[in-house]
């Protein structure tokens, strides 16, 4: 039977309604309201570490290759299959309304996707693996445990607080957008390796955070 994580689960619905509320609200009336859903991507991107890392610390024996055909299979190919759907339908937009160029197909689409807010998928498909791969090595390294955890931490502060905005924004919104989600991963990792060496989840006083 999969561990589920309850609380977790109930935030995960909140936070995927803000991702739409975020997305979608326009008028000037309820425009300032969007900030709410931004708290979304960082809770996903760090829930979604903090997962991965203690089932591969709970469960060593699955292989780096066996994992990351089942991370494609997962991330991937509903990425590649949303950015047909999204591609198509500009393409039947175009048709219907006779108001746009044509739309050239390019091969960065196959990291960045056909639509913006597509840039997640591929971002969390990598944090997944390299999560994987540090939960694996904290395994097999005990004492490596502490360090990974400070280390963890302070890079996340240095990324939030130290963007180099300019040559970032120059690589594209895909690599934009997961370097700002950066820290919420690594930050994700620090929790996740806390956790594991204190049993937060099985003390008293901890019941009432989300893990």
């Amino acid at each position: 039977m999969k561990q589920r994580f309850i609380t977790l689960d109930a935030v995960k619905v909140f936070a995927a309604i803000s991702i739409v509320w975020l997305h979608t609200v326009s008028s000037p009336q309820l425009g300032f309201t969007s900030v709410l859903g931004r708290f979304a991507v960082p809770f996903f991107t760090s829930t979604a570490v903090f997962i991965i890392f203690t089932k591969v610390i709970q469960k060593p024996t699955v292989s780096f290759t066996d994992y990351t055909i089942s991370r494609f299979k997962r991330i991937y190919i509903p990425f590649l299959i949303w950015s047909i759907l999204y591609l198509l339908i500009r393409y039947l937009n175009c048709w219907i309304t006779n108001l746009c160029t044509s739309i050239n197909i390019k091969l960065e689409f196959l990291w960045t996707g056909t639509t913006h807010h597509l840039w997640f998928l591929p971002f969390i498909l990598v944090v997944s693996l390299v999560t994987f791969l540090l939960a694996k090595f904290a395994y097999k390294h005990p004492k490596s445990k502490s360090w990974l955890a400070i280390i963890a931490l302070i890079t996340g502060i240095v990324v939030l607080i130290k963007p180099n905005y300019n040559l970032i924004n120059q690589l594209g919104y895909t690599v934009s957008l997961s370097y700002q989600a950066l820290p919420a991963a690594l930050w994700g990792i620090t929790v996740a390796v806390v956790d594991n060496l204190f049993n937060l989840r099985e003390k008293k006083d901890f019941k009432v955070l989300p893990l």
